[in-house]
């Protein structure tokens, strides 16, 4: 059995778009044994009156405790699949790429961890639409060590690493990409769009403030520390940090030295390069964002110790 399991909170008309998508995808590939589960984090519009009329579906409410990796846990144990595809209620299935990720005629993965691309298109906070943009384009298929909100999985691979870890309200799907790779299982990323992601733009100020609020940077720096024996933090993410690793490096001379406005122009110097080497056009607005994002990422490493929920409390509707 094929296991859709779609989290989300307050995703509205984007959730009705989304559980229609997985009904149009199980009939354009003809699909037979398969059931849908939605976790919903505690939402507070309509979402859940939207979808109430679907058959085939069941729906978990989530009532105290929220974050994607305790919902994806909950999806989990409700389903009964030996294959579980999870989704975010923001995105919208690709019926006909589907064949590309699921064998229908022998109801098999081609891959025990497979996931594919996907459009966002981004829009403000008042819903005006902005832009879209492909996610990570790939001219041919990759294996990574990394994952995002949508993938297809094994059940027992799921097993073999007991799922997320819920201490991550954010990063949960780096932190268990990462775990499965050094299972020694690598993660197949198709070349082919799985589905569209319909969010909030990524680089607004808006969304950037609501994570700085919310302490959101501060997973990054705890990814790190609780995979910190495993080699692929260090393939995939120190060239990423660099400026990081400037940053302590610079601390460190002004300690020795005492000549603090020359040395921390080297950790400036890195920075824009960071700019530079990621093609971001606002030079100030970025020294900014990736200073605050450093500072939250060495916080966290030194001080940051979130305890995983411990009780998980939800409502069947139905």
């Amino acid at each position: 059995m094929l296991s859709f399991i779609i989290i989300g909170k307050n995703e509205g008309i984007k959730l009705l778009n989304c559980i229609n998508s997985i009904y149009e995808t199980i009939e354009f590939n003809q699909l037979k044994q398969t059931e849908i589960i939605y976790i919903d984090s505690n939402s507070k519009d309509n979402s859940i009156d939207l979808i109430k009329h679907f058959d085939n579906l069941s729906i978990y409410k989530l009532t105290n405790q929220c974050n994607a990796a305790i919902a994806r846990n909950l999806g989990f144990k409700k389903s009964k699949g030996d294959i579980l595809f999870f989704i975010d209620g923001d995105m919208r299935l690709i019926p006909e790429n589907f064949i590309y990720f699921y064998n229908s005629v022998e109801n098999k993965l081609w891959y025990p961890f497979i996931s594919g691309g996907f459009i966002n298109y981004y829009y403000n906070k008042a819903g005006e639409f902005l832009y879209k943009q492909e996610y990570r384009f790939l001219k041919e298929d990759k294996f990574q060590v990394t994952t995002g909100g949508i993938f297809l999985i094994n059940r027992n691979l799921w097993e073999l690493v007991g799922g997320m870890r819920t201490i991550f309200r954010r990063s949960e799907d780096l932190d268990f990409g990462l775990r499965i790779s050094s299972k020694g299982i690598k993660l197949l990323r198709k070349k082919e769009n799985i589905a569209n992601h319909y969010t909030i733009n990524y680089e607004s100020n808006e969304r950037f403030c609501t994570d700085l609020i919310n302490g959101n940077f501060l997973y990054g720096g705890l990814l790190y520390k609780y995979n910190i024996f495993n080699k692929y933090v260090y393939q995939e993410y120190i060239k990423k940090e660099i400026t990081i690793g400037v940053f302590i490096f610079v601390i460190i001379l002004i300690t020795v030295f005492q000549k603090s406005i020359i040395l921390l122009s080297l950790y400036i110097f890195a920075l824009i390069a960071k700019i530079i080497y990621k093609k971001q056009n606002n030079i100030a607005r970025n020294l900014l964002i990736f200073f605050i994002t450093d500072m939250n990422t060495i916080f966290s490493l030194l001080f940051f110790w979130p305890s995983p929920a411990k009780k998980v409390d939800f409502n069947k509707l139905r």
